[in-house]
């Protein structure tokens, strides 16, 4: 792409037309397993509600050519319209669709969003969170842009080659020792397996299973849970409905005399899978650690499969460290179009600031008594 690029950029809020339009060409545009369109016909249909989220469906082309997508919602809070991904706390990777056209320079995607922000709707605040600076290998354009800044999430990847044993030498040796120890303890019990759940009524127990198990880990750490609320448990299985059958939902589990003992989902697309959601049955297994050793069976099964990409996701969780990933920076983009954004966007750049000194950020999230994410005592949640 040249500095004499032209963009035409295409604004729209109707979902079943855009999805149609977009599934007809998804094979010639580049995505994370989020921005599948099934992923995004999931969202759309059970998380809007009219008057409080927006749908604003972007596709930007030059000289006819599909530069970019994006998937978007305009909503009205504290007294501003804010353009964000289409997330809800359910999309951990928020990331353009590209085309062939997509800028890979800055300047260039500088021009482009300079050409996207004036056929928006009336924005006061752009507030991009958890973007990452590539897609399958290709540029981020909206990375590049001179206002991103980086997030504090970060993703855990794992590359794998074609040798197993290889990755799996290459762990620690006592969390290699441990998972073979727990897998050679769970097998002594009763009809103990490992199953992949490729049909519909298991795979929705076991989101069942997730959003039972998952809400009682959660209050006993004293920690909100929103998955099983109405419009994301409706999420989860319209995404599940769809996908199930096409291997683009993996859906794995513990079982043991017929009970299920731990369980996991993830998405894929031809590139990579990423886990979203582990849960186990509590106490009663806790000697065999099952919500680690499912991730670790469900990478195996994975890497028999053909898959050498796995991502854990966003969350610095122990469990994601013993797996051996590479953490893959994420960026966010806060910027204001209006007066009315300007605030929020200076805060956000004074946050990102403080973020640079760690022992800053921890004296103000004792002086607003939340927690310190090291210790998980009451003194500070991440600053956002």
């Amino acid at each position: 792409m040249t500095a004499q690029a032209r963009y035409d950029v295409r604004v729209s809020s109707d979902w079943p037309a855009t999805r149609d339009r977009w599934q007809a060409s998804a094979d010639a545009s580049t995505a994370t397993p989020f921005q599948s369109v099934a992923w995004l016909d999931a969202w759309y249909t059970t998380m809007p509600r009219q008057g409080e989220i927006d749908p604003v469906l972007v596709e930007v082309r030059s000289g006819g050519a599909l530069a970019l997508r994006l998937a978007l919602i305009a909503r009205r809070t504290a007294g501003q319209n804010v353009l964000q991904f289409a997330d809800h706390d359910l999309t951990d990777f928020n990331a353009p669709i590209l085309g062939p056209a997509a800028p890979e320079t800055w300047r260039d995607a500088a021009k482009l969003w300079q050409a996207l922000t004036r056929a928006l709707p009336d924005i006061d605040l752009v507030d991009f969170r958890k973007m990452p600076l590539a897609v399958d290998g290709q540029a981020n354009p909206l990375a590049l842009l001179a206002d991103t800044a980086p997030c504090p999430l970060t993703g855990h990847l794992i590359t794998f080659t074609s040798d197993w044993n290889a990755y799996h030498a290459g762990l620690d040796r006592r969390v290699r020792m441990e998972f073979e120890r727990c897998w050679r303890v769970f097998l002594k019990a009763p009809d103990a397996t490992f199953v992949r759940l490729r049909e519909a009524a298991p795979a929705q127990r076991a989101i069942d299973f997730l959003d039972r198990q998952q809400s009682v880990r959660m209050a006993e750490s004293g920690l909100p849970f929103q998955l099983d609320r109405p419009r994301e448990a409706a999420f989860y299985r319209h995404d599940l409905a769809q996908r199930l059958a096409t291997g683009d939902v993996v859906v794995t589990a513990m079982m043991c005399g017929g009970e299920m003992v731990a369980a996991l989902y993830g998405i894929a697309n031809a590139q990579t899978t990423v886990i979203l959601r582990i849960a186990n049955a509590g106490a009663t297994w806790a000697k065999i650690s099952p919500g680690r050793l499912i991730v670790h069976r469900t990478l195996h099964h994975l890497h028999e499969t053909g898959v050498r990409a796995v991502d854990l996701s966003i969350g610095d969780y122990d469990y994601k460290r013993r797996m051996g990933p590479v953490a893959t920076p994420l960026v966010d983009l806060v910027t204001a179009l209006s007066w009315k954004g300007r605030a929020f966007a200076l805060r956000h750049r004074a946050i990102t600031a403080v973020r640079r000194y760690p022992a800053v950020e921890l004296q103000v999230r004792r002086i607003l008594g939340r927690r310190d994410p090291a210790t998980g005592k009451r003194v500070g949640q991440s600053i956002q």
